[in-house]
């Protein structure tokens, strides 16, 4: 799941992309709707949900685990699949395509 988050915060592929593209590297993967909602889990950078529970709210806690990813790499992925970050992808022209003097 890390290299799946890495993919994503390039921006050259989509999501869904990315998930076919590790299928047919021959890894297991979740379904299209687990796989959007694994991306989205918190548990990745190393916070727990903590349900609300009489009079406490609702709330995150540092996990145990270690980390797989940043809190800082989740959270820019999920403001890029939120569409909250614009994309930094490039036009490339092929050489075929250039004026050359």
């Amino acid at each position: 799941m890390k290299r799946v988050f890495d993919e994503i915060e390039k921006q050259i592929y989509t999501p869904d992309q990315i998930r076919q593209m590790m299928v047919q590297e021959g890894r297991k993967m979740l379904s299209m709707q687990a796989f959007h909602v694994a991306i989205r889990n918190p548990l990745y950078c190393g916070k727990v949900f903590i349900p609300k529970f009489k009079d406490e709210e609702a709330h995150f806690v540092k996990g145990q685990h270690e980390p797989l990813i940043s809190e800082a790499q989740f959270e820019n992925v999920q403001a890029i699949l939120d569409g909250r970050r614009k994309s930094v992808r490039t036009n490339v022209k092929l050489l075929s395509d250039a004026h050359l003097p």
